[in-house]
């Protein structure tokens, strides 16, 4: 882990915990060292967690995530978490043992179709409440009662605890799965989340917002991706979102 994130721990439980140490290990997706889990079982619950942090402003959680087949980086067979009872929580805890913790963010099923095998960015906001306290962030990964026969990786790297940036724009726009005529762009959500989701615009030139774009369309809130088809090969695109 050491290599992953230095100075983060990694424990197995729920709180308090019963073991140092997890199942937890070192991996990497498209040449970044990452962190994999393989959520295969009905028992794991695993963490890794940040040294303690004082929170003096407003905060977010930021991280990047992919989730790839058990034994290769192709993509996860069976839609890999998304047809499960698996979860990847971000937790916070004041508590310096351990003992209590409240989930931030939660990957699952009904989520985690957004993730294949390119890493994408991940932002979680800390809430007010917890400015001026002491605290430590934890991803705890969780396979859930069912035995699911889903076999696959997720993965984690570039975990960060910073003050939230002053302005509330849309970050960190990425593109994955790209093909002649296709591909997948993401994007980080804006905080606080907009009720009405995202605008975005494909284009070959020109400013956004102005005539003569490739594509544009709208998602709905908490969709942080657009499937993109009908692409001209060989074309060099430019991708704007906003909320």
């Amino acid at each position: 882990l050491e290599t992953v994130s230095p100075g983060w721990d990694e424990r197995t439980g729920d709180g308090p915990f019963t073991a140092t140490g997890s199942a937890w290990t070192n991996s990497s997706v498209g040449g970044v060292t990452t962190a994999r889990i393989n959520l295969y079982t009905t028992s794991r619950k695993e963490w890794i967690i940040s040294p303690v942090v004082n929170l003096n402003v407003l905060s977010r959680v930021t991280f990047k995530a992919a989730m790839t087949a058990s034994t290769s980086t192709t993509a996860a067979a069976n839609g890999g978490m998304t047809n499960t009872d698996d979860k990847i929580q971000v937790m916070i805890s004041t508590d310096a043992c351990g003992t209590q913790w409240t989930t931030l963010y939660t990957i699952n099923a009904s989520n985690a179709v957004q993730f294949g095998t390119t890493l994408i960015p991940v932002e979680v906001l800390i809430p007010a409440q917890y400015i001026g306290q002491n605290v430590r962030i934890g991803f705890k990964a969780v396979d859930g009662p069912v035995g699911d026969s889903n076999d696959y990786y997720f993965h984690i790297t570039n975990m960060v605890i910073e003050p939230k940036p002053s302005c509330s724009d849309t970050g960190a726009v990425s593109s994955s799965l790209i093909t002649k005529n296709s591909g997948k762009v993401s994007w980080i959500a804006a905080s606080p989340a907009p009720s009405e989701g995202y605008e975005y615009e494909i284009r070959t030139s020109g400013a956004p917002g102005t005539p003569g774009f490739a594509q544009n369309g709208s998602v709905a809130a908490g969709i942080l991706f657009k499937d993109l088809t009908g692409l001209t090969a060989s074309t060099t695109y430019s991708v704007y979102v906003r909320t």
